[in-house]
């Protein structure tokens, strides 16, 4: 059988902390995974075709200790499919995007610990366009530092964004529409948002804009989280993988002071 692994690397000398974290002994076809800031904590989420999916928690201590274990009975929900920590990793969002075309809204779910214990933060996130169902709503999502703002994706080039207001996760902004029909297949599939939620950072490596395939990559300023204005690069398959918003907004700031 397949073991399914996740190690973590220090970047300060590249040496690997705590050992291989093992998943499942099952070919997973999809992969997720989610550091907080200080890398004491990481969330992991694994699914396949016709699985339930599942989302892990681990924390270290001498070593990487199974902390939470999220799991559903449904199949073909593709729970874990995107997940995300906000900074300190007491709040962890999860997707379950369900079955392509399957006429099901996706669900993203949000869980924070509290007390010793993790529990539900707000209800259900659901699809709310008829556009987004069967076109993996939740493909992507993003925790912001403190947890308060995130952001949801679907295939069909719509993302969300939504905060979290009297107990409960309030639509923000209308669609961040992308129209152009060869990026729609993977718009967004990398997308981040910086540590204050008003800054997001989309790939859409499928734009055609610079020439086949050149791909695009996009930042949207939220200002004040009701208005999107957005600036684009391109390049050769730009923006197919994006690690960070925060890193990309702290190094607009390091260009200005260095033109200054």
């Amino acid at each position: 059988l397949f073991r399914s692994l996740v190690r973590v690397g220090d970047t300060s000398d590249g040496s690997q902390v705590g050992a291989n974290i093992v998943i499942g002994t099952v070919g997973l076809h999809f992969i997720d995974i989610s550091l907080n800031t200080d890398g004491s904590i990481i969330a992991i989420g694994a699914c396949t075709n016709g699985s339930t999916g599942i989302v892990k928690i681990y924390k270290y201590d001498n070593g990487w200790n199974l902390d939470k274990t999220f799991t559903t009975t449904d199949n073909n929900t593709f729970l874990g499919f995107s997940v995300s920590l906000n900074g300190d990793g007491t709040i962890v969002a999860y997707s379950e995007p369900k079955l392509p075309n399957g006429g099901l809204p996706g669900i993203v779910s949000v869980n924070e610990y509290i007390n010793g214990e993790w529990s539900q933060k707000g209800s259900d996130i659901k699809a709310i366009s008829v556009l987004d169902f069967g076109y993996f709503f939740g493909n992507t999502i993003s925790l912001n530092k403190s947890g308060n703002v995130l952001t949801v994706n679907s295939n069909e080039g719509y993302t969300h964004i939504y905060t979290y207001k009297n107990n409960e996760w309030v639509l923000l902004s209308d669609f961040i529409i992308i129209n152009a029909p060869s990026e729609v297949a993977i718009t967004g599939r990398s997308i981040s948002i910086n540590d204050s939620g008003d800054t997001i950072v989309m790939g859409l490596p499928n734009n055609d804009d610079n020439g086949t395939n050149s791909g695009q990559f996009k930042v949207f300023t939220i200002t004040p989280l009701t208005t999107i204005t957005t600036t684009t690069l391109n390049n050769q398959k730009f923006g197919e993988n994006i690690l960070s918003a925060e890193l990309y907004f702290r190094g607009i700031k390091r260009f200005e002071k260095q033109d200054m």
